[in-house]
């Protein structure tokens, strides 16, 4: 393993081999106020007035600095070159503290969920486990999660959600309300009224 330091008022970083006790520096050109290893390994480093700058490969390195070192500044969305700590959450999410706010780095702002292309009019609820309920007026009711799509045995129409305090799914249409338990729907009540489906449930909290 390794231990990567950077010091203060340093254009470089120190990267220092637990096992040999070798330390060896690595250029950057600028002073790094944080470092942070993300998910896949990859190495960002926040500068004080220089922006953000991301090395892919950090164990491909010279004395003369990183292969590739890719930098984001204020030109590409940060709300300042000014950056200071770096987080990233269980979501892959880097969060980035800058002298003028807090920003969020995603690799992919828009990923296909994996819903048919055909699913007419969705209606979505996300329940308590992050489970991802969607009802169309053409598909049966579909459920979203971890381990994939699963298609439920509910073909009707449905034109609203909402979500309780209880983190349960509610799902409503022309011919009656669900509510989830667990990964199934209970039917809860028939609609009052026999209407058109142009005349569905519009909405429901």
């Amino acid at each position: 393993g390794a231990l990567w330091l950077a010091e203060r008022d340093g254009e470089s970083v120190l990267r220092l081999d637990t096992s040999t006790g070798q330390a060896s520096r690595i250029g950057v050109g600028e002073p790094v106020n944080a470092l942070l290893f993300d998910q896949r390994g990859a190495l960002w480093l926040s500068t004080a007035g220089h922006g953000l700058l991301h090395a892919a490969q950090p164990n491909r390195h010279e004395a003369g600095g990183f292969g590739t070192l890719e930098r984001f500044s204020a030109r590409d969305g940060l709300s300042s070159d000014l950056v200071a700590p770096l987080h990233q959450d269980s979501e892959g999410s880097l969060w980035i503290g800058t002298h003028d706010g807090l920003d969020r780095l995603r690799d992919r702002p828009l990923q296909p969920a994996g819903l048919p292309a055909n699913a007419q009019n969705l209606a979505l609820v996300a329940d308590r486990t992050g489970a991802l309920w969607a009802g169309s007026s053409n598909l049966p009711v579909m459920r979203l999660d971890r381990d994939g799509l699963q298609h439920l045995p509910l073909q009707t129409p449905i034109s609203a959600t909402a979500r309780d305090s209880q983190g349960n799914a509610w799902l409503a249409g022309p011919q009656g309300i669900w509510r989830s338990e667990g990964a199934s729907l209970q039917k809860v009540a028939e609609l009052p009224v026999q209407r058109s489906l142009d005349s569905a449930v519009r909405a429901m909290l």
